[in-house]
């Protein structure tokens, strides 16, 4: 038995859904929509009960990761002879919160059993599951398409070929002084370090730059101050490579450009 290692993995957006119903008698529908369960408001406390099962999963289930929520929304509705919970969570992580929100729906459900088991002995809790989950590998692709890339300063038939073979169709190699003609493209703009434009970069990108960071630490031992700066341009974003090194050039492109390709089409 093991908890399974996610340290290569990057940390992305992730979010997870998941529902369940409890089925009980009318009258006994009709009393918590009314607000007249004698241990109180059950939708309400039901709802606290959810977002408490979803925080302590990880304390509950042995292989389950602890994982950082960033947010948590529980929906209790009410129909003739059932309550539907339905639980929400996201957060950037290494790994997906899908037993969170099991964990969400099952722990409100409880709660409503346990508040309404003295008034009905006929209650069961039925059809939990996952509905919908994103994030991580699967939404992380090298897909380019779409997306025109300008390298400055580069030159080196290597550089070229190297992002030739990523985007066959929309590369093109330019010179510092060109930038301010083609700055205004949505375009991602890749420079070395000592190719740099003036004012290439009008505000880094702390969150990205983080995570390529520790995804090109942890995978390819390249240390931080080797990893890229990453930014907005004025209506691009802007790449800026720490080392001439055309084996360091090759490993950081190959890693992190699904990875900038993703949050450029979500970003601009």
């Amino acid at each position: 038995m093991k908890v399974i290692n996610v340290g290569g993995k990057f940390r992305t957006k992730r979010k997870a859904k998941a529902l369940g119903r409890i089925r009980l008698r009318e009258e006994t529908v009709k009393r918590i929509s009314e607000g007249k369960i004698e241990k109180g408001d059950v939708i309400n406390a039901s709802k606290i009960a959810g977002i408490l099962g979803a925080k302590r999963t990880a304390e509950l289930l042995p292989f389950c990761h602890p994982v950082s929520i960033d947010h948590i929304r529980i929906d209790i509705n009410t129909y003739k002879d059932y309550v539907e919970v339905i639980a929400e969570v996201e957060g950037i992580e290494r790994t997906g919160y899908e037993m969170e929100a099991l964990n969400a729906v099952t722990t409100a459900l409880l709660n409503i059993y346990d508040m309404c088991k003295n008034i009905d002995d006929s209650m069961i809790i039925e059809d939990i599951r996952l509905v919908e989950k994103s994030g991580g590998k699967g939404d992380i692709t090298a897909d380019l398409k779409g997306i025109k890339i300008y390298t400055i300063g580069l030159g080196d038939d290597y550089y070229v070929k190297l992002f030739q073979s990523l985007q066959p169709d929309g590369v093109e190699d330019i010179k510092k002084e060109e930038f301010s003609r083609v700055s205004n493209e949505k375009a991602l703009f890749v420079a070395l370090f000592d190719s740099v434009p003036p004012d290439f970069i009008e505000a880094r990108i702390e969150g990205i730059e983080v995570l390529i960071s520790e995804h090109l630490f942890e995978n390819l031992g390249i240390k931080g101050l080797l990893s890229p700066v990453v930014g907005f341009t004025k209506a691009g974003i802007g790449l800026i490579l720490m080392s001439r090194d055309k084996e360091y050039i090759s490993k950081v492109i190959n890693n992190i450009l699904p990875l900038i390709a993703k949050f450029f089409k979500e970003s601009l």
